[in-house]
């Protein structure tokens, strides 16, 4: 590498500051917090009444707002009121609130994160080594935090599950298992979808609750089963399909062969397994890459290559057949049990 000029050091010198800088990330989070973007789409647009109605010092506000006006996310409008600009629009959606909000799960995602530099030494959890505890253990003894996360994975399911739909031909399904399907979100779509499917949900007793009382709040108690259990413990058997909806990335390999080994069970001879995951590619985008580290951070575990699958579904006692692109960064992954 040839030595920089002064002028060329300069600028490499203040783009790394600005890829460590970790102001703006916690400002967002302080004004989110206070709700300022909120207050300021009601037409709360002074200093002295937004900290008024937000509780906090006049001069923290001033410094909060004058920060994310510099950045974008409000403009002045005239003296000493501010409006939102589109990127603060955004900051108003339930989705920004659960990511931004301290009070909600996208500050644990943040505090895994800061465990980052020990997962990359260990391989272990981030979250683990700054939390003492699991993030799964996290969620089991704080309900409003798993609230939270529970309304954090709706959002994303809504912009996913659609994508699944189109993707497979379902008319061949006549039963499937969502294995860890959350509140039964994905199998409500394919029963309201396709009248003479059946399914079943395996899931723990919280969600397993909701998604008892959503399928029989869409009239599906007939074609619905929900059973309470764990991906480690022995599934219902038989049925054509068995869908794993972004669940591997959640846990290393060991585990994550242990739960495909559990799949691979219940659909031998003749069932398949579909899984809905990242696939990590030569050239990886920078969403894989961020979504990889997060995974890193919170379990220990990471987004996978087809390769990385193959291996795990050879381990599980099951071949990969088919990968399929779908929106938002995902694919389907088919596995059939071997003979």
């Amino acid at each position: 590498m040839t030595e920089l000029s002064p002028s060329d050091r300069a600028t490499a010198q203040a783009e790394l500051v600005s890829l460590a800088d970790l102001t703006t990330p916690y400002v967002l989070r302080a004004a989110v917090g206070l709700g300022l973007p909120t207050l300021a789409k009601k037409g709360i647009t002074t200093i002295e009444e937004l900290a008024k109605r937000s509780g906090a010092p006049v001069r923290t506000v001033r410094s909060l707002v004058a920060y994310l006006t510099l950045k974008g996310v409000f403009v002045r409008s005239s003296g000493d009121n501010v409006e939102l600009s589109a990127v603060g629009e955004l900051l108003t959606t339930d989705q920004a609130r659960i990511m931004l909000d301290p009070r909600e799960v996208g500050s644990h995602l943040g505090l895994a994160l800061s465990g980052l530099p020990p997962a990359a030494r260990s391989g272990a959890a981030g979250y683990d080594a700054v939390a003492g505890r699991s993030f799964w253990q996290a969620l089991d003894q704080d309900d409003a935090l798993a609230a939270s996360f529970d309304r954090y994975m709706a959002g994303w399911a809504a912009q996913w599950i659609p994508d699944v739909l189109a993707a497979y031909d379902w008319s061949k399904v006549a039963r499937v298992v969502d294995v860890g399907g959350g509140d039964g979100r994905l199998l409500l779509a394919l029963l309201s979808s396709y009248p003479e499917l059946r399914g079943t949900l395996v899931e723990l007793e919280r969600a397993a609750k909701r998604g008892r009382d959503a399928f029989a709040g869409k009239g599906f108690a007939d074609r619905s089963n929900v059973v309470v259990g764990s991906f480690f413990d022995p599934l219902p058997a038989g049925a054509d399909l068995y869908i794993l909806a972004q669940v591997i990335h959640d846990w290393p390999d060991d585990e994550a062969i242990r739960i495909l080994r559990r799949c691979a069970d219940a659909a031998r001879p003749n069932g398949r397994v579909l899984l809905v995951e990242r696939l990590v590619e030569p050239l990886p985008s920078l969403q894989h890459m961020r979504a990889d580290l997060l995974m890193l951070a919170l379990f220990g575990s990471g987004e996978r290559s087809r390769p990385e699958f193959t291996r795990l579904a050879d381990a599980a006692g099951l071949h990969l057949i088919n990968t399929r692109t779908i929106g938002h960064d995902l694919s389907l992954i088919e596995c059939v049990p071997c003979p």
